[in-house]
């Protein structure tokens, strides 16, 4: 979930674990990413050198909420570490105010994702359109 500010920032931090044992904390082989959303941008960024031994997490959906300023846009995808472009279409709801991708298309890992862009193709640079 995001929740973006007055000026449509946010910024946010994940870490991954077995959330077993404090071991990986010790050997500091947990994953550490920070997520930052502007501009019709989310992108993923390592914070750490940590073992991506957890990347059998998947994303499943991605929510903006506070969302009416993107209820218009009818684009979006996924640019994934290893180059794999998988088009999200997005889907306001007018109930929560949500834009919600559901990210079942895309079969890459949580460590593979990169970066989603969004927008409404009437205003907004289309960088899921790759014949433009």
């Amino acid at each position: 979930m995001i929740n973006p500010d007055e000026e449509h920032f946010a910024t946010g931090n994940v870490f991954l674990d077995d959330g077993i044992s404090l071991s990986q904390l010790n050997n500091q082989s947990y994953e550490h990413y920070q997520f930052k959303h502007a501009n019709g941008t989310i992108q993923k960024f390592q914070l750490n050198e940590g073992s991506a031994e957890n990347q059998n997490v998947a994303i499943n959906a991605v929510v903006i909420l506070n969302a009416e300023r993107y209820m218009n846009s009818d684009f979006g995808c996924v640019h994934s570490t290893n180059g794999t472009l998988t088009q999200v279409a997005p889907v306001y709801s007018a109930d929560a105010k949500a834009l919600i991708f559901d990210m079942s298309a895309v079969t890459e890992h949580f460590f593979d994702f990169n970066t989603l862009h969004y927008g409404d193709s009437k205003y907004d640079i289309n960088f899921c359109d790759l014949t433009t």
